[in-house]
Order: C-alpha cells, then structure tokens, then sequence
C-alpha cells in the first residue's frame, strides 16, 4: 500500500497551502523563493520566507489525517508513504517509513560540502544562519560554524523531481499486485 499526500493533509493543522485559497504561490511565484536559483539569488530572502514558514510549522500539531496513515503503516507491513510536505508532521504523528520528495525543512545542507544537519530553532537568530558545527565524517574534517551560509534543505519544492531519487530500498513498495491500494490526499493537482 501506498499513500500520496501533499499540502492538503497538513491544512487542518494551519499549515497554509500553496495554491488553494490564500495559498503562499498566489502571493509569490515558487521561483522567487523555493528553487536552488532563488537561494543563489538572494540566500536572505529565501532564508526569511522558510523561517517564516518554520515559526508556522512549529506551532502546529499533526491532526487526525496525520495519525490515521501512521495508524495505517503500523498496521500493514510494506506500506510507504509518499509526501510533498516538508513540515515533519507525518514524523511527528508517528509514520517512520516515508519518502519525502521535497526535503525537510528542518534539515539545512552545507553549501560547500552538502553535509546535511538537523536544526530545530524556530525562529532562527540570524537569516542567513550559520551552520553549527557538523561532526566529521570519516574522510573529512569537521565544518567550524563559520562555513558558507547553509540552505535549506527544501528550496528545490518547485523544482522537478529527480526520475532516480535517492531512496532506501526499505520504503520501495513490493512489486505491485491487482488488489494493491493507492491514497491520495491533496488541495490540487498541480505540483
């Protein structure tokens, strides 16, 4: 089984959408704030939106919809669920196995060395933040905090989807069978 959910199942808990009514693209275009082009652009600008969004985020809490399909997974080994959303709720209702195709915005990648680490702040007390320092890896040294500004892990929202991306062969769905289900959960149906 296989669930696909996008901005619409966090609307319940306050998340604004992208495009329904008040949604943040009616406002804005994705390529002023959610693109690597936008990040190299003006790193402040998109740095300030996404804080933004991270201080809505962190006020929200998962809503039934989140914890019906955590429900679910714990219920049907095999289940995967597949999410555009970035918020973490699905995380925090209690699904463990999901893919996300655009990214956690919690996450922030080293723009020197893309090394990735979870940051939390909310809000965070410098636009653009500093990376903390992120643990050496075997092969290389430990990043001071004074690194290149980071980005979030998230711009790419608006930018296609890798045809390969990099998933743990754990959340690929078994080989497909006639009485296999599918769920979608969305606002649109325009990424």
């Amino acid at each position: 089984m296989v669930a696909l959910t996008g901005a619409g199942i966090s609307a319940e808990s306050g998340i604004p959408t992208f495009r329904g009514p008040g949604g943040l693209w009616r406002q804005r275009r994705p390529e002023q704030l959610a693109t690597p082009a936008a990040f190299a652009h003006d790193p402040k600008l998109v740095w300030e939106w996404y804080d933004w969004r991270r201080c809505v985020i962190v006020k929200a809490e998962p809503n039934p919809g989140h914890k019906a399909l955590a429900s679910l997974e714990a219920s049907k080994p095999g289940f995967t669920l597949v999410t555009q959303n970035v918020d973490g709720l699905h995380d925090r209702a209690g699904s463990r196995r999901i893919l996300k195709l655009h990214g956690d915005i919690w996450m922030v990648r080293c723009t020197a060395c893309r090394r990735e680490k979870r940051d939390d702040r909310a809000p965070l007390p410098e636009l653009p933040p500093l990376v903390p320092a992120v643990p050496p890896l075997p092969s290389l040294p430990e990043l001071p905090p004074v690194a290149p500004p980071p980005r979030p892990e998230a711009p790419a929202a608006a930018s296609p989807v890798p045809p390969d991306p990099e998933m743990p062969s754990s959340l690929l769905p078994p080989q497909a069978t006639p009485n296999q289900i599918g769920l979608l959960s969305a606002t649109s149906t325009t990424v």
